[in-house]
């Protein structure tokens, strides 16, 4: 993580084990991705295409934003970006 720290200019915050609070956003969207890939799926045979198709469905879903005004269609979640 250092090495990604210098490189992008940014810092890593890492939460306490076992204190879900801290980390709610993953926490959702693991359940996201596990929608498609359960829990101790194999991705030896997952295609870099499958993987784009699931990154795109999901962050195309509708969403809501703070005071519950709907996100842009177009935005993207950075978690989940594959290069």
């Amino acid at each position: 993580y250092g090495f990604v720290n210098d490189l992008l200019g940014s810092e890593s915050y890492f939460c306490k084990p076992y204190s879900s609070w801290e980390k709610g956003g993953v926490e959702n969207d693991n359940g996201l991705v596990r929608q498609y890939f359960p829990k101790g799926s194999d991705f030896t045979g997952i295609t870099l295409e499958r993987l784009q198709e699931v990154e795109d469905e999901i962050n195309n879903r509708p969403r809501r934003e703070a005071n519950n005004h709907k996100q842009r269609s177009d935005s993207k979640n950075p978690h989940l970006d594959i290069p």
